[in-house]
């Protein structure tokens, strides 16, 4: 919330929801995640509320606020072309997940930090062609509460990661379709 007012300046509520019409892609992310969970053995937990609440949230915000709003909105008032400020905060969003291999899981941790930055990449390309970190900030919440709010959950076999490979390069391919169709006069400081 402390980013939020101190970068006041480039959150433009008219264009709050704007971008709903862009999420629907992000959406199967949303889907693919609760089908895996349920096919590997995964539960809801008993805390899905919390979870929901505070656990995939307060994420959702601080991470868009910082990696959407601010660096992309940094990057572009400094002249940077909206496809390269899609890609270098996606690159960076995936890399903090690589924090993850501190639990010992390095493969795990690297499939994460893929996960992430195709995210990130979508993530990106709504907002820069929206302006709208409402809807980027609910698609985020959404896909993290689709993942967590489960236990016993795996990553499934290596039909399951093949099946995800598709599905996230089909989210990269939308990302930069949507790269294709910006235009600098729908970018707003």
């Amino acid at each position: 919330m402390i980013l939020l007012v101190i970068f006041r300046k480039y959150l433009d509520s008219s264009k709050a929801f704007t971008g709903l019409k862009y999420i629907l892609p992000g959406l199967a992310i949303v889907i693919w995640n609760i089908i895996m969970n349920l096919m590997t053995g995964g539960q809801i937990s008993l805390d899905w509320p919390a979870v929901i609440c505070l656990g995939s949230f307060a994420p959702a915000l601080f991470e868009e606020v910082l990696f959407r709003m601010i660096f992309i909105n940094k990057m572009r008032s400094s002249g940077v072309s909206a496809v390269t400020a899609m890609i270098i905060p996606a690159v960076c969003f995936g890399l903090i997940h690589l924090t993850n291999a501190l639990s010992g899981d390095i493969v795990n941790a690297l499939i994460q930090t893929c996960y992430a930055t195709v995210i990130g990449l979508l993530l990106g390309a709504i907002y820069i062609k929206s302006g709208d970190l409402i809807s980027v900030i609910l698609l985020h919440w959404m896909i993290d509460a689709s993942s967590q709010i489960f236990t016993g959950g795996g990553t499934g076999s290596p039909v399951w990661l093949v099946l995800m490979a598709v599905l996230l390069a089909g989210e990269v391919f939308y990302a930069f379709r949507l790269a294709g169709t910006f235009d600098k006069s729908e970018f707003t400081e």
